[in-house]
């Protein structure tokens, strides 16, 4: 009887072993299939390990050059001072960037627009090194001009006014607008945004060779790209870097490009457009967001493609609504601490008891504290609209 009793729980055992081997495999089976539904070694994305896509430049580089210059000429006249009203800097930044536009660079980056605004600001393109002097030279010969003749003369002389002019006095941009239309009027080329950034790449791919600095690397290039590297690269072995320049010249006016357009690549050339809007102006109005990122890279590049990108959008997006919170959190904690200790019942807490103030102390600490947390929240944040936040004194009455 002893050994029956003493073998029977050793079955027992044996069989609760083998049942717990068998749980034990059903719950390895559960776990390998989840593992096999939700993949190894998967990575949720964050700001820190967030690659940047390959931007879509179509849509920008579409936009004909041609209405970029009317625009642009329209700023500048406004801003010099003779337009028929007052615009305002808002008004301004609206006909630059119109909803139209924006709606139609949806999905892509509008960098090659954006550094054609604002040239100076583009770290990618260095400056092509061509001045006043150089720039009326090069015209001249591109022109050919007589070295003599009355229009070659008041392009030398661009800052006398009895030779040019009292409205173009000073702006050789201006100047040789007024020569153009005397020597060779047109009524505007079919050239594009992409087309123009090319060219202006070309000719900084001048400078690059001269000081042995690093090319670009371009994957596929367009037929004209091929034609105007091969006109600075088909001249005498120890050429001047202005006879390639002149090259390049003369491929815009073979493009019919009207005189007002050849006033904007002088003044992209030189990289000073003067239409009164800066890099926070454009930035700002572009997106909330793209001036703080364009100062912790300067990469105007970077900048369109992230803000562009709608994973990176939500991957801001929820960094910001994080921040938002500990912000709240913080504000809060400056009041009531949390406590792991449970209230009782018959013995008051900390927020039961009213502070001695006056009215004005706590409507000033009140609007203090809207104040931050308005400035922290994003602008999409439902909060925003909240009359508590807006009007701290609405929350002062009903406290």
């Amino acid at each position: 009887f002893i050994a029956k009793h003493n073998q029977q729980p050793q079955e027992e055992n044996k069989m609760n072993v083998n049942a717990t081997k068998i749980q034990d495999n059903d719950d390895q089976s559960t776990d390998d299939e989840q593992g096999d539904l939700i993949g190894e070694g998967v990575q949720f994305q964050t700001l820190d390990t967030y690659v940047e896509a390959p931007p879509d430049y179509t849509k920008a580089n579409s936009i004909p050059f041609k209405v970029v210059c009317d625009r642009l000429e329209q700023l500048w006249i406004q801003r010099s001072g003779k337009g028929k009203r007052k615009v305002t800097k808002q008004e301004k930044l609206a006909y630059l960037l119109p909803k139209k536009l924006l709606q139609f660079l949806e999905g892509g980056s509008p960098y090659p627009y954006l550094r054609l605004i604002m040239p100076a600001s583009d770290s990618t393109r260095p400056h092509t090194g061509l001045k006043e002097a150089k720039i009326i030279q090069t015209y001249k010969q591109a022109m050919n001009l007589p070295r003599d003749g009355r229009l070659a003369r008041s392009m030398e002389q661009w800052r006398d006014s009895n030779m040019t002019g009292k409205q173009a006095a000073g702006d050789i941009s201006a100047v040789i607008e007024n020569v153009l239309k005397e020597r060779m009027p047109c009524s505007g080329s079919k050239l594009t945004v992409g087309e123009i950034n090319e060219w202006l790449d070309v000719v900084a791919l001048v400078v690059r060779t001269r000081f042995h600095m690093p090319t670009e690397d371009v994957s596929e290039k367009s037929k004209w790209r091929r034609d105007l590297e091969r006109a600075i690269a088909g001249g005498r072995p120890n050429e001047k870097r202005q006879d390639k320049h002149v090259r390049l010249i003369e491929r815009l006016i073979n493009k019919n490009l009207s005189p007002l357009e050849h006033k904007w690549i002088v003044r992209l050339l030189l990289q000073n457009i003067q239409i009164g809007l800066n890099l926070r102006d454009i930035l700002g109005y572009w997106h909330p967001h793209a001036m703080e990122m364009y100062n912790s890279n300067n990469k105007l590049e970077s900048v369109c493609s992230r803000l562009s990108d709608p994973v990176y959008l939500r991957l801001l997006n929820a960094k910001l609504e994080k921040s938002a919170e500990d912000a709240m959190e913080g504000s809060r904690a400056d009041w009531m601490t949390r406590s792991a200790l449970p209230a009782k019942l018959q013995q008051t807490i900390s927020p039961m008891l009213s502070l001695r103030t006056s009215f004005d102390t706590f409507l000033k600490e009140v609007a203090d504290r809207h104040h931050k947390l308005d400035n922290i929240l994003p602008d999409e944040a439902p909060s925003k609209s909240c009359l508590a936040i807006r009007h701290p004194a609405f929350a002062c009455e009903i406290k």
